[in-house]
């Protein structure tokens, strides 16, 4: 049987309650995906017109695009740092692997890897967002583009799980709402490093011409 605006009943179509929270979900579950590609499609856009502004040829630019790391390589190479903290991070990766599996057979020796691993995360992290910060500076814009998302996440995250481990509703949804905002804002900048009026990148100054000589 129809309803009065024409839309059919999931249960009148004869689908169960359990078979309609399952259709609902799955078309939630899709609607998410299909959110997390566009993101994901507009982040690799934007950091591809950063590197191009940045003066990179396609080839780099192309780095984007990589799942996972492409952003992070854009702004690892604009900032013309060296390259071992990838080394670090591939290593803190087999620290991690290795501590879970000898934590069951030494645990002193698989929690000290561990904690090793934290650390490389952790210094890997900063680098991280030096590497940001030189990319925005490439292109004309304030550091403050990075340091500011990093302000709010490290603000965020904490009172989130905070509010969660002391039961405090309204603590929690404060955290996650400054994690949201960090997020959106972290879209809005790389939209305007990459499409807004060209800033100028700060260029080394000039050597004073030598004085002559009388």
């Amino acid at each position: 049987m129809f309803l009065a605006d024409g839309v059919l009943s999931p249960l009148s179509s004869g689908a169960s309650p359990l078979e309609a929270f399952a259709g609902a979900a799955v078309g939630i579950m899709v609607l998410f995906l299909l959110l997390g590609v566009a993101i994901w499609v507009y982040i690799a856009l934007a950091h591809m017109a950063i590197a191009r502004r940045a003066g990179q040829n396609d080839s780099i630019s192309g780095l984007s695009w990589v799942l996972g790391f492409g952003p992070l390589l854009i702004a690892y190479i604009l900032s013309g740092m060296h390259w071992w903290p990838w080394l670090l991070m591939l290593i803190t990766f087999l620290l991690l692997y290795l501590g879970f599996a000898l934590v069951l057979f030494s645990p002193v020796l698989g929690v000290l890897f561990i904690i090793l691993s934290v650390i490389g995360f952790l210094v890997f992290g900063v680098y991280s967002i030096i590497w940001m910060c030189k990319m925005f500076k490439a292109v004309g814009r304030s550091i403050w583009f990075a340091l500011l998302l990093v302000i709010l996440t490290v603000v965020g995250y904490p009172l989130a799980f905070l509010g969660a481990y002391i039961q405090i509703f309204v603590l929690s949804l404060i955290g996650l709402l400054i994690v949201l905002a960090a997020g959106i804002l972290y879209l809005v900048f790389i939209g305007i490093a990459a499409w807004g009026s060209r800033g100028q990148a700060r260029a080394p100054a000039a050597a004073k011409p030598a004085a002559r000589k009388k």
